[in-house]
């Protein structure tokens, strides 16, 4: 039975970084106007460096004298864990890196922003010469209509001599 500390180390290492953090790209990414991945190399990174102090770990484990083959081989085990992971965040990182490098000359060379399709314009046999396409046959239309005029106030000129005994 191995001992719980090697037990927590295999599943910490088991699930490497890389396996954990780093995404890919979608599959349909050249397809898409924007998509996100991991581009770092810190998690591969971090699983690169925990292989080597496992593998100076199964070193030890042989060296030392003990003689113990159950310690060397799951520290071995181990080893290839985050050997395996750190491979899996190389490999997504450098295709993300890809993709992404890809999407920015997409949006470079514009193939993102599609032009209007061509409409031919009609046949000069159909056009009248001189005949100018924007001014409409008829009339031109008519201006604004005018609001009447405000009502007078109460009180103002017809008003007054109404009260002064005038005619109504």
């Amino acid at each position: 039975m191995p001992s719980p500390r090697v037990v927590a180390l295999a599943l910490v290492s088991s699930l490497g970084c890389s396996v954990a953090f780093v995404d890919r790209p979608p599959a349909n990414h050249a397809s898409l106007p924007y998509f996100d991945c991991t581009s770092s190399r810190l998690a591969p990174a971090t699983d690169t460096v925990l292989t080597g102090l496992l593998g100076l770990a199964a070193l030890g484990s042989v060296t030392d004298g003990t003689r113990d083959a159950t310690a060397t081989v799951e520290i071995t085990a181990l080893a290839a864990a985050a050997l395996g992971s750190a491979a899996y965040g190389y490999m997504n990182v450098s295709r993300c890196r890809d993709a992404k490098d890809a999407l920015r000359e997409r949006m470079v060379m514009g193939s993102l922003v599609r032009p209007p399709p061509y409409v031919p314009a009609a046949p000069l046999s159909l056009q009248r010469p001189g005949a100018d396409p924007w001014l409409a046959a008829g009339p031109p239309p008519a201006g604004p209509v005018a609001p009447p005029p405000p009502a007078a106030p109460p009180g103002g000129p017809a008003d007054a001599g109404a009260r002064e005994g005038g005619a109504p």
